[in-house]
């Protein structure tokens, strides 16, 4: 079996307070389900690498509801074009 050589930009171990407070900003501030679930994911997973760092449950209720919405809609990946895009693409 070959180990795995899965690498995550940043590290789990340069996981900072400061960026958690950016993706809880972020989180808190995105309407679109995805973008909000995969902040919110990021605080809730992350928040226990971090020392002395404690975070809201409602990140976690922000998960479920995100995960909930995108399946009970037609919300995707390709809705996102127009978030990144000046135009969307073809």
């Amino acid at each position: 079996m070959v180990p795995s050589t899965r690498q995550g930009y940043p590290s789990v171990n340069q996981i900072t307070a400061e960026m958690m407070c950016c993706w809880e900003d972020r989180a808190n501030k995105f309407n679109h389900p995805i973008l909000k679930t995969r902040y919110a994911n990021l605080v809730w997973e992350f928040s226990r690498k971090v020392p002395d760092k404690r975070v809201d449950i409602k990140y976690a209720h922000m998960v479920i509801d995100g995960n909930i919405a995108m399946t009970s809609t037609s919300t995707t990946i390709s809705t996102l074009t127009g978030a990144f895009t000046a135009s969307p693409t073809p």
